[in-house]
């Protein structure tokens, strides 16, 4: 088992929300707002989680509650000193979406509010892998697991866990995701279905956010095809359909502006092709 700690890249878009209501409310590291039902929600951009492989769905079930304790025993506090955010952001980038151990000072660090009233957002992540005989469709897969959440989705809460993600491996194959998240109600979040979920963000699928989005399975484990329909108001009927593709193309030496359009134009039409 891997225990992480990270900060969200600057990047991010729920980074560059919390960094505007930073910069309007003058906090650090945490920012407070209301959600619908009248709760006060502490924001916070550290995640810490643990990562840990099994030979069976089934060892993962019998080792569970194992699991959920060291992940609350290693948890630190879900605020960060000032002064390690100052030394987090004079770094490099990399540093901030790499796994990292950040220690605190109880003088430093801002106490949690014990109103009952104030709740603080689930910062904790789990990354389960299990063997995938390859003797279940994905639909089964996606139920089996989906129960596992549902069954535990009230103790997932408790222990403000944020997402978990399955991993289902198989030999020579990519790994099969399946994401639940607390905000769907622990139900699976099948945008994101084999997608990893930390780099998720960089598809930038809150560009198509007014879209319904339905993803679509490809062949091509690199191309991410989405099928929008236009948000329209309840009884009218959808009229706009279109067709979304989204990729990540990795490279790690993009010096100039001109190699790097060359390099991402080669790529990209590589993958459509």
């Amino acid at each position: 088992l891997i225990h992480f700690q990270f900060l969200l890249p600057s990047s991010h878009p729920n980074r560059q929300k919390l960094t505007d209501a930073m910069k309007e409310n003058g906090v650090t590291a945490e920012v407070m707002n209301t959600d619908p039902s009248g709760a006060t929600i502490l924001h916070s951009f550290q995640r810490t989680g643990c990562m840990a492989a099994f030979e069976s769905f089934a060892q993962f079930e019998n080792y569970a509650d194992e699991i959920l304790d060291l992940l609350e025993d290693f948890a630190s506090p879900n605020t960060v000193s000032p002064k390690i955010l100052e030394a987090m952001e004079s770094g490099s980038e990399s540093r901030l979406s790499t796994s990292i151990n950040v220690s605190l000072s109880t003088n430093d660090v801002r106490s949690t509010p014990s109103d009952e009233n104030i709740q603080v957002e689930p910062i904790h992540i789990l990354c389960i892998a299990v063997k995938d005989n390859g003797d279940m469709e994905d639909s089964k897969l996606s139920k089996m697991l989906g129960d596992f959440c549902a069954k535990h989705r009230e103790e997932l809460k408790q222990r403000s866990i944020r997402r978990i993600t399955f991993l289902a491996l198989n030999r020579r194959q990519f790994p099969k995701l399946f994401t639940f998240r607390n905000c769907n109600n622990f139900e699976e979040d099948r945008i994101y279905r084999h997608l990893e979920p930390g780099m998720a963000f960089q598809l930038e699928l809150n560009r198509m956010r007014t879209y319904d989005l339905e993803a679509l399975p490809t062949a091509n484990r690199k191309m991410y095809l989405y099928l929008g329909k236009a948000k329209v108001a309840k009884g009218q009927a959808v009229t706009d359909f279109r067709f979304f593709i989204r990729s990540i193309i990795r490279h790690s030496d993009l010096i100039t502006k001109e190699a790097s359009f060359e390099y991402l134009q080669n790529e990209g039409e590589r993958v459509l092709l």
